[in-house]
């Protein structure tokens, strides 16, 4: 079986987010691997494909790959004051819809914010509402992942026997790289031992090693 065990879930994406995109992430990343793709059209297809509301693109992509099952996650920061709590609980709806109408292929993660005051509320709504299977950090936004808000979330995720994919390594600026450390994800292990952790990225490109050494000792933390 081939499971991706990271995909982004998009409803929509605007012009200037897709520039946004290309011009911090992908361009440095295909220059890393010796590539020169045209910004330009790489924008065009960010804005042609990106935005799935529906999951039918996510579906033939699997298909003409080989996927067999997609771990798809939302996003959240509460940073983004554009980014409402309905927003947010939208995205996670829709996601949901993708799962329920293709069983068995698609693993659907909620993107969650802890520190919104209503996040464990609505951690526990994603779960018995929407059938969501784990929780996406993204701590670089500004948080803790060990923190006491992420451990009220976490209580829940506990209880419903949920994943938690959380974001590690370095990204562009205004991403406070130092709160994606693997370390940080030690004491989840420590009071949380019954919750499967995800350390996307496995902490980047080169700095492995912390995730790989804590792994070592916690064996239920894992890295894609």
């Amino acid at each position: 079986m081939v499971i991706d065990v990271h995909y982004h879930f998009m409803v929509s994406v605007n012009e200037t987010a897709a520039k946004r995109m290309v011009a911090s992430f992908i361009m440095p990343t295909a220059k890393k691997l010796g590539m020169t793709p045209d910004p330009e059209a790489l924008v065009k297809t960010v804005l042609e494909t990106w935005a799935d509301p529906t999951g039918e693109f996510l579906i033939k992509s699997m298909d003409e790959g080989g996927i067999d099952v997609t771990v798809a996650v939302t996003t959240d920061n509460f940073d983004n004051k554009m980014l409402t709590r309905e927003d947010v609980e939208k995205s996670v709806k829709l996601l949901s819809k993708v799962a329920e109408r293709n069983p068995g292929r698609i693993f659907p993660l909620a993107g969650l914010d802890p520190r919104r005051p209503e996040a464990a509320d609505m951690a526990k709504r994603f779960f018995e509402e929407y059938g969501i299977k784990g929780i996406k950090y993204h701590p670089d936004n500004g948080y803790d992942p060990s923190g006491p808000e992420s451990y009220k979330v976490l209580e829940v995720l506990a209880e419903h026997k949920g994943v938690l994919l959380t974001h590690t390594s370095p990204l562009m600026p205004p991403s406070r790289n130092h709160l994606a450390e693997p370390m940080l994800l030690s004491a989840i292990g420590v009071d949380f031992p019954q919750i499967k952790v995800i350390a996307a990225h496995m902490n980047g490109y080169v700095n492995w090693r912390p995730w790989a050494s804590l792994a070592a000792m916690q064996p239920r933390l894992y890295g894609d």
